[in-house]
């Protein structure tokens, strides 16, 4: 019979993958909408591209919360690697944002 403790870092080991791809199916949904939205400045539905890169970064606001907190515990706990794979959905999703926010002031 398992231990309280290995059940507890089963139960975190899962939240974390889940939270991994939640939140890189996310940044990918808001990565797609930004690059259409740069490469179609003729499209009539611009605006609504926009919309798609905030509804992306609006789901995947979980993902936002709980990477960046396992990344610090797997950080401590010496697996650096792993630390950094965990923030990349984070740090896209930041890199979008900045993009979005930079081109909305550039007109």
């Amino acid at each position: 019979m398992p231990d309280s403790a290995s059940c507890l870092r089963g139960m975190l080991s899962a939240a974390t993958a889940l939270a991994f791809v939640w939140g890189s199916l996310c940044a990918l949904v808001s990565s797609h909408f930004l690059f259409r939205a740069f490469t179609e400045t003729e499209n009539p539905l611009h605006n609504e591209l926009a919309i798609g890169v905030a509804i992306g970064w609006l789901y995947g606001w979980p993902a936002w919360l709980i990477l960046p907190v396992m990344a610090v515990s797997v950080w401590r706990k010496g697996r650096r690697w792993l630390s950094a794979v965990l923030i990349v959905p984070v740090a896209l999703v930041a890199g979008t944002f900045v993009l979005l926010e930079v081109s909305r002031s550039a007109l």
